[in-house]
Parts: structure tokens; C-alpha cells; sequence
């Protein structure tokens, strides 16, 4: 019997004893403190620290709709007109502007950074089934990326393949690139 009253005095006395609590805390938005019979004070969190940004890469989608990566699309075309009547690509830029499909328009400059496009006649691997990015930005502007022309070269009677993809800025900077 003893042992009933002890247990129904500790459930009576605990809901006593867990509100003698001085301070009542509510987590999320601003923060109401309590001190004893006193109205309540009102303190608001501090900002917290602004996210932190990062750019965001390119999807692969956005090669339709990009204008920079439609520039190099563009570009293309010259491009694959030299290869096919001299069946191997150009030396150079100067030799892709002398071509019949290349338009004054053209642009052979990102219109993000304003830089030149690079043009790399051996290219740079661009790993698994995308050859070699030959035309591609100076810069990784572009979310750490940069957009780039890439070309399979053709096997047999085939064609050769253009590509415009985004490419991590570590394949043109890494010793093998140059």
C-alpha cells in the first residue's frame, strides 16, 4: 500500500515539478522568455547566415536554349562543311570564317564572359562517348562549367558527329589538356 502511495504522490507532484521551469523556450520564429508572473518578452532570433550560393552547372537540356552553347551550335555548321570538303577539320578559326556557311552574325565569342571561344584543331578528350571538344569557352563561366563543341570522328563511310555539351572546367585546366 505504501508503495501505491508513493506512486500516485510522485504522478501528482511531477506536473508541479516540471512547470516551476523559469524560462519556457518555443523553438522557430521569434522566442517568447517567461520569468516568473511577468508579461512576456518577445526576443527574435538572429538572421541566420545567408545560404551560401554556388553556381549551379548547366543541364545538358539547356544546350538548346543557352545562348552560348546555341553559338557554338551554330558554329557547327562551318565547321562540319570544312570537314567534309576537306576531310579533315580546319587549322584554325580564320579557315571556318572563310567557309560559305559562315555567317557575319556568328558570334566566336561567349556572349556570357565576352571571351573568344578556344579552338583546339587536336581537342581535348572529352570522356566517354563524347570525343573531342574542339571549340569550347576560355572560361568556366557557365556554373564551373564550360560549353564546348565536342566531335566524334567518323568510323568507316559514317558521318562525322558534333556535339554541344557542358564539360567540367578539370578536363581543360588538368596537365594532359594542353
Amino acid at each position: 500500500m505504501s508503495r501505491r502511495i508513493t506512486l500516485i504522490a510522485c504522478l501528482i507532484c511531477l506536473p508541479f515539478t516540471a512547470c516551476k521551469s523559469t524560462t519556457t523556450t518555443i523553438t522557430g520564429g521569434p522566442r517568447f522568455a517567461r520569468t516568473g508572473n511577468e508579461a512576456p518578452v518577445v526576443t527574435t532570433p538572429p538572421d541566420p547566415a545567408p545560404p551560401r550560393t554556388t553556381p549551379t552547372p548547366p543541364k545538358q537540356s539547356e544546350a538548346n536554349t543557352d545562348p552560348c552553347a546555341t553559338a557554338l551550335h551554330d558554329l557547327a555548321a562551318p565547321l562540319l562543311m570544312y570537314y567534309q570538303a576537306n576531310g579533315k577539320l580546319p587549322p584554325d578559326l580564320a579557315a571556318v570564317r572563310q567557309n560559305p556557311a559562315f555567317d557575319e552574325s556568328m558570334s566566336l565569342a561567349c556572349p556570357v564572359s565576352r571571351r573568344p571561344y578556344v579552338y583546339n584543331a587536336a581537342g581535348i578528350p572529352a570522356g566517354g562517348n563524347k570525343g573531342r571538344a574542339v571549340l569550347y569557352d576560355a572560361l568556366p563561366t557557365h556554373g564551373g562549367m564550360r560549353w564546348a563543341l565536342t566531335i566524334v570522328e567518323p568510323e568507316g563511310q559514317r558521318a562525322i558527329v558534333t556535339k554541344v555539351v557542358a564539360l567540367p572546367d578539370a578536363l581543360f585546366t588538368s596537365p594532359g589538356a594542353k
